[in-house]
């Protein structure tokens, strides 16, 4: 009895390894996976599609999992802009990134320009560049420490490579601007493109999905007129 035990142990421990490999090796494909925040990124609409499917064939075994596709998209409707009563003096101060130039510097002629036409003009704002997106919460918290300002805006453009260095500086630069606001109470806009591709960073800077130099720009100006009616309330 002790022996027959033995070798229903082992036969299951053999058919549990041997099904773990098989699921291991399960094919999978995955297309057009597009990253976001957005302030992200947050603007795309690319697929993502994951297919599952048992490893055997009809000829090998008789039990075949149905296909199943999991697409999900992101929205690419920013919201519009809500005309404010922004303070006449209120002064707004942009910090871009000097990597990846061709795209920031689009970033922040837009950026500029649809402030200049929303009523702030050119006086009243001030740039600042530095290196790159890693770079951009250090530079915001002493501008905005200074109290000459009531909004920052910060703009970069980081694209995916082979290495995680991506996720590293996206990562960390969201979460070191998003702490500039909060400990200091002042709008700190994320216009940091976090993209998979140079193309679908263009496709951010005034391409076929919108402006997020521009709309950095509105968001700065909506705020600085949420935070002082929150202030008078």
């Amino acid at each position: 009895m002790l022996l027959e035990m033995a070798v229903k142990t082992s036969a299951i421990r053999v058919s549990w390894r041997s099904g773990k490999s098989r699921r291991d090796r399960a094919p999978s494909t995955r297309e057009g996976y597009g990253g976001a925040g957005d302030a992200g990124s947050a603007m795309g609409n690319e697929t993502d599609e994951r297919r599952f499917r048992h490893p055997c064939t009809p000829a090998s075994c008789h039990l075949l999992t149905p296909t199943r596709t999991l697409e999900h998209s992101m929205s690419k409707n920013a919201p519009a802009f809500v005309p404010t009563d922004v303070p006449k003096d209120a002064r707004i101060a942009i910090v871009a990134a000097r990597f990846n130039a061709e795209i920031v510097d689009e970033l922040l002629a837009g950026c500029q320009r649809r402030l200049k036409a929303l009523g702030v003009d050119d006086a009243r704002v001030t740039v600042h560049r530095v290196p790159g997106a890693f770079e951009l919460p250090v530079a915001a918290k002493v501008l905005a420490q200074t109290k000459r300002y009531a909004a920052i805006v910060c703009l970069g453009c980081v694209v995916r490579g082979d290495t995680p260095h991506f996720d590293y500086v996206a990562g960390e630069a969201a979460r070191g601007i998003q702490r500039v606001a909060l400990d200091e109470g002042l709008p700190v806009i994320f216009g940091v493109l976090t993209t998979n591709t140079d193309e679908q960073a263009r496709a951010r800077a005034g391409g076929s999905h919108s402006h997020a130099g521009e709309n950095a720009a509105e968001a700065a100006l909506e705020m600085i007129a949420v935070l002082n009616n929150a202030r008078k309330s």
